[in-house]
């Protein structure tokens, strides 16, 4: 059986419809060496290393990420500076790289 129709669904105007999205553009697939050796890299590039993960609002996020556009740096190499100033304010040697 059909669904009766209310009398306040009569007077609420109806939804715009939804914008079609672009197709995106396709991703040139890596090949498996480049994937490996990508992974290499990062892998000796977190040698000895220890992760630090932080919740941040979303403004707070915006900004680093908006920072990191700025500056034409990465988000890490903001966090790590970040940290070295407070090592530095408190005294502490500037390890973090």
């Amino acid at each position: 059986m059909a669904k009766r129709s209310r009398f306040s669904d009569a007077l609420t105007p109806p939804e715009p419809p939804k914008p079609a999205r672009a197709p995106r553009p396709a991703r040139a697939t890596p090949s498996p060496q480049s994937r490996s050796a990508a992974a290499e890299a990062e892998k000796a590039r977190r040698e000895g290393k220890r992760v630090i993960t932080v919740a941040v609002n979303s403004e707070a996020h915006k900004q680093i990420k908006q920072l990191a556009l700025d500056e034409d740096r990465q988000v890490r190499e903001l966090v790590i500076e970040a940290i070295n100033l407070l090592f530095q304010s408190r005294g502490k040697t500037r390890l973090a790289e």
